[in-house]
């Protein structure tokens, strides 16, 4: 058989074009071999990713400029590694962060700065004057109690020196015949030691905490953790610009000795962590589900097609058209982000749609005895006009995100249009150049066809049923419709096993972290005051600091305190004659001490260092079965953690005993930049009552805030702009989106009624697909927001081609379902479920909900 000559233009100009492409099939075919050669030579070499998350919202928004002056004010707070010491004692963080501050500090190839946030040597020589003058009272008292202990400590503050305190106390201690304690009381100290030497027993490093003793409590959590606050520097390149310097962290740490078997932890969190880890994540994610969408979409062409030659056609024809748009994506943009890295995931997913409708044809044509190059031209003259139309409807679908602020879909709206013109283009040229170079044997009528068939007699037989139930249910849907929400919170887009969200959710949870506060900028430090203590005062913040809040207050009070601490702490330099012993002979001194406590303490001394004596002959056994130098280097740890950071604290209180007053002028530099701005701006920071774990409560804590500081800004001022921006665009979208659509409806199918029968199925799919995410528990999101539009243009298309068959092959007594335009709307949408359903397994939470949603939405496309 061969092809007459169509009426309408379209079908003119499309036989013209697949007899064109037939005839030089050779020459197409290397032609398209070299461009997608160069095109994937171009891709490597000029496609990035821009990890600057910055970047995915419009810098002329309001909230942007706000926040971009606040970066000229104080850009050596942007871009921050937060890195978090956890260790098993307060003493044994605190040096941690000491040593691993210092070393970071020195790399300057890697770092520019770095500052500890809650220590360092102005913390560690004026802390006491913050606390509470009752409580610094009551900490002092209890250090005149213990001022025997203190003075051996000072002379040897080593493990001598803890048995000479032992060995004093004990010889002090006495108990009447009534049972009255009289001496010093060593439960403390008892244990603390105690504490250390079980968890020796058991190998784990845990140093004596001797904080303890002066504060009369037990260490909070909060008390085991340091944080540093370093600023990398950083590239934005193709690599993950924060790469070279999280890796380096680990590697100083490591080197340190900063391990969880010494009992430390570092932790990496903050932007720059948070921000690497969520592109390895997406790029991971979408790598893995762009791999799997391969062998999905291959997997279905089988069960489709039935024939490899065929099936070779579409992926040659899908991979080239995917190369051809990454090249564009390379030439136009320049580089993808963290929403647009998924384009091609979404190009596999819609891409392969018109490659199946045309060889399905082209197949069915066969079956039906067409010769080979007459049945390639029928099918691109027959199926081609809707092959055009789909393609302007999402093509313009992706387009509608152009011109929103959220550049992060804008630039995707670029690529995924301009995508869906290049794969008609390629199913256009590429595919029919293929079939006629691999023609296919005639085969079979497809089985699938019956099936279609019978569905297509049960619905018409049944629509007067259908239509008033599909009618119901979507009113249905409806009334759901408006508890369906949109999650502003970005940390519930990430990836929460990774460890910079859990560290970062770990600070969250800590009532006195506060990593999330935003900032006010002020001219002077009086005005700076007054909006701190205006702002303070909403029930929504727990407190606004500014440089002035770090010279503490009733100094007067607070130093004489600390002149009773002087007069305890009066002991000279010199060492006691057993400081620089052996270790194991050390210890064998501790337990003769605990030994003489268990017979001369009181009751509860007595149980205590009864424990205590029982644990270090347990470990002692345990150390017999080691050769000399294991059992000597065990034996150093043990006095290490018995010890713990005592030296530096007795050294510590020493100086804050004999502290002069603290003015303005006093504070460090490295504090005052903290506060004050290049330009001698005064910054307020703002704190919130509550974690903030909710997009309910970020949005009361910003709201509030800024109803007295309108121009406060910071991360969760950029969390709330960001979604409200996201949430803008998806409307504008889809309303632009829709509004082209029905235009292009009515233009090219020059009817109103064939308009609505594409419609309102879909206005059902969206009603049912809005319901689901309710019911379903998937919110909106900025990584997600632009399924529905997505689904606007697939289920356009699908019924775009349902509409065009009916009309075409209806006079022929063709039924639509049984049609290959049927089996090709099923087995396409099928495809693009497969493909979007794969991002619905990918480690970045982003990506996984864009997946669900999309599968869950065009599920029930499939279904209207």
């Amino acid at each position: 058989m061969v092809t007459s000559e169509p009426g309408r233009p379209i079908e003119r100009w499309l036989l013209r074009w697949s007899r064109a492409v037939r005839r030089r099939r050779h020459v197409v075919l290397l032609a398209t071999a070299a461009l997608t050669a160069g095109g994937l030579f171009y891709t490597a070499r000029h496609l990035g990713v821009d990890t600057d998350t910055s970047s995915l919202v419009s810098d002329d928004l309001e909230f942007r400029r706000t926040y971009q002056e606040y970066v000229d004010a104080f850009p050596h707070l942007q871009d921050e590694l937060t890195v978090l010491i956890v260790a098993t004692s307060p003493g044994l963080a605190d040096v941690s962060a000491g040593r691993l501050a210092a070393a970071l500090a020195a790399d300057t190839a890697n770092f520019r700065s770095v500052h500890r946030l809650d220590g360092g040597p102005f913390f560690e020589r004026y802390g006491l004057l913050f606390r509470d003058a009752d409580t610094l009272d009551a900490m002092v008292a209890r250090l005149e109690r213990m001022s025997p202990i203190l003075a051996d400590l000072q002379r040897s503050p080593g493990l001598s020196g803890l048995v000479g305190a032992l060995e004093r106390a004990a010889r002090e201690d006495a108990t009447d015949a009534a049972g009255e304690e009289a001496g010093l009381d060593l439960r403390p100290l008892l244990g603390l030691l105690a504490g250390a030497s079980y968890a020796a027993l058991e190998g784990r490093f845990v140093p004596v905490p001797w904080s303890a003793l002066a504060d009369g409590r037990a260490p909070a959590p909060a008390d085991h953790r340091q944080t540093l606050s370093v600023r990398p520097r950083l590239t934005f390149a193709n690599a993950v610009p924060g790469r070279a310097a999280i890796d380096r962290v680990r590697e100083v740490a490591r080197e340190l000795g900063l391990i969880e078997r010494n009992g430390v932890q570092v932790l990496l969190t903050g932007t720059v962590a948070i921000e690497s880890e969520e592109l390895d994540s997406a790029v991971a994610g979408v790598r893995q589900a762009g791999l799997l969408a391969l062998g999905s979409v291959a997997l279905i062409l089988f069960l489709a097609l039935r024939s490899p030659k065929l099936i070779l056609a579409c992926l040659a024809t899908l991979l080239a058209g995917l190369i051809a748009t990454s090249a564009f994506a390379a030439l136009a943009i320049g580089h993808l982000n963290l929403i647009s890295v998924a384009f091609a995931v979404l190009y596999v997913g819609l891409g392969i749609d018109y490659a199946i409708h045309l060889t399905l044809r082209y197949r069915e044509l066969r079956a039906a005895g067409w010769e080979a190059d007459a049945a390639v031209d029928a099918a691109v003259q027959q199926i081609g006009p809707s092959l055009a139309l789909s393609a302007v409807t999402t093509a313009a679908c992706f387009y509608a995100f152009i011109p929103t602020d959220f550049t992060g879909v804008s630039e995707l709206g670029v690529i995924g249009g301009t995508g869906m013109f290049v794969s008609l283009t390629a199913t256009l040229t590429i595919l029919p150049a293929m079939l006629a170079t691999l023609p296919i044997a005639t085969p079979r009528r497809s089985r699938g066809a019956g099936g279609l068939r019978r569905l297509g007699r049960w619905v018409g037989a049944h629509r007067r049923a259908i239509v008033p139930l599909a009618v119901l249910s979507a009113a249905a849907a409806g009334f759901l419709l408006p508890r369906a929400r949109f999650d502003h919170y970005a940390l519930n887009l990430r990836d929460p096993d990774s460890e910079s969200v859990r560290a970062y959710r770990s600070l969250l949870a800590d009532p006195q972290a506060k990593p999330l506060t935003v900032s006010a900028l002020r001219t002077d430090a009086a005005t700076a005051r007054a909006l701190a203590d205006s702002v303070a005062a909403l029930p929504e913040v727990a407190w606004a600091r500014t440089l002035t809040d770090f010279v503490p207050g009733d100094q007067e009070q607070k130093l004489a305190v600390l002149a009773r601490l002087d007069r305890v702490l009066t002991a000279d330099d010199a060492r006691s004659p057993g400081e620089g012993a052996d270790a194991w002979a050390a210890l064998a001194r501790l337990r003769a001490a605990l030994d003489e406590v268990r017979w001369r303490g009181t009751a509860a001394e007595r149980e205590l260092s009864r424990r205590l004596l029982h644990v270090l002959r347990a470990w002692e056994r345990r150390a017999e079965g080691w050769g000399p130098e294991s059992r000597a280097r065990q034996a150093e740890t043990l006095e290490a953690a018995l010890v713990g950071a005592l030296p530096d604290r007795l050294r510590a209180l020493g100086e804050a005993a004999r502290l002069a007053p603290l003015a303005l002028d006093d504070l460090p530099p490295e504090l005052r930049e903290r506060w004050i701005g290049k330009g001698g701006e005064w910054r307020v920071e703002i704190a919130p009552a509550g974690a903030l774990l909710t997009t309910d409560e970020l949005t009361r804590f910003v709201q509030s805030v800024r109803g007295v500081a309108p121009h406060a800004t910071g991360g969760p001022v950029n969390e709330l702009g960001t979604g409200r921006v996201a949430v803008a665009a998806f409307r504008d979208a889809l309303l632009w989106a829709a509004a082209v659509t029905g235009v292009l409806l009515l233009v090219f199918l020059r009817s109103l009624g064939g308009a609505l029968l594409v419609v309102v199925p879909l206005g059902m799919a969206a009603a049912w697909t809005g319901a689901l995410t309710v019911l379903l528990e998937i919110p909106f999101n900025f990584a997600n927001v632009i399924a529905l539009p997505l689904l606007l243009g697939v289920g356009v298309d699908n019924g775009i081609h349902m509409v065009h068959e009916a009309r075409n092959g209806g006079a022929a007594g063709r039924d639509p379902l049984a049609s290959s335009t049927g089996r090709a709307v099923l087995f396409a949408t099928l495809t693009t479920i497969a493909s979007f359903g794969n991002l619905a397994f990918a480690v970045h939470v982003g990506m996984s909900s864009m997946g669900r949603l999309l599968t869950v939405g065009m599920s029930c496309v499939l279904l209207a």
